[in-house]
């Protein structure tokens, strides 16, 4: 994915015969790109709950955190089913049509839907760790309605 960027930097610093700026700009060019490869090597998905709260998110990026006494719904789906979710990436918006997707790609997700209509989805490539995040979620919760579509 980086070579064609590779190549691109280092043919211009060639033709500036790379000099000190040419040899500076590759120089900075490598570590940012190694640094865009540290960030995404390690990205995961996450829910964590606590006594009071839940966090849903795309670590080391974007999270969203709600009170367990806003949650209205909760349950299992498969986020392949909506077809703006292809892939992987923080997409949608909590407040908008199917709500916000933390996803690194999978089929079994966590949806999380608030009393004021929010929703936030978190899926993962394999399905028992959004099984477990359910289960935990249970033992904190007792007035929510739970929900499967199969996932």
């Amino acid at each position: 994915m980086c070579a064609p960027i590779v190549v691109v930097a280092v043919s211009a610093a060639a033709v500036k015969g790379f000099d000190g700026a040419s040899r500076l700009v590759l120089l900075v060019m490598a570590a940012v790109v190694g640094l865009l490869i540290g960030l995404v090597s390690r990205t995961a998905t996450i829910v964590e709950i606590d006594q009071d709260h839940v966090v849903l998110g795309m670590v080391p990026f974007r999270r969203t955190r709600l009170a367990i006494t806003e949650l209205s719904k909760v349950g299992l789906i498969n986020p392949d089913e909506e077809p703006s979710w292809a892939g992987f990436g923080i997409k949608g918006r909590e407040r908008t049509g199917s709500g916000r997707l933390y996803s690194m790609g999978g089929r079994s997700g966590v949806r999380i839907t608030t009393n004021d209509g929010r929703q936030v989805t978190v899926a993962f490539a394999e399905p028992e760790p959004a099984r477990t995040a359910l289960a935990a979620l249970r033992a904190r919760t007792s007035s929510l309605r739970w929900f499967s579509d199969g996932a």
